[in-house]
């Protein structure tokens, strides 16, 4: 999926916020990135799996110390 496909979903996205966040996850290993052309393609280098598991571990050390029975 292109992110310009999914863009009109969020009208008030600037563009320059998008290419923030597309080179942090660049930076931090998550998405690669090649020209092709004048347009840069990004390539996940993450299972969304994988991504999903970061983020429940995440939420659940922010908001219930870690523990999955506070939950």
């Amino acid at each position: 999926m292109a992110v310009r496909d999914i863009l009109p979903d969020f009208p008030n996205a600037a563009y320059t916020t998008v290419m923030t966040l597309l080179e942090r996850l660049v930076r931090k290993g998550a998405v690669t990135r090649r020209k092709t052309g004048r347009a840069f393609q990004y390539l996940p280098q993450v299972s969304r799996e994988t991504l999903r598991r970061v983020a429940l571990r995440e939420f659940l050390e922010t908001y219930f110390d870690g523990s999955e029975e506070e939950l």
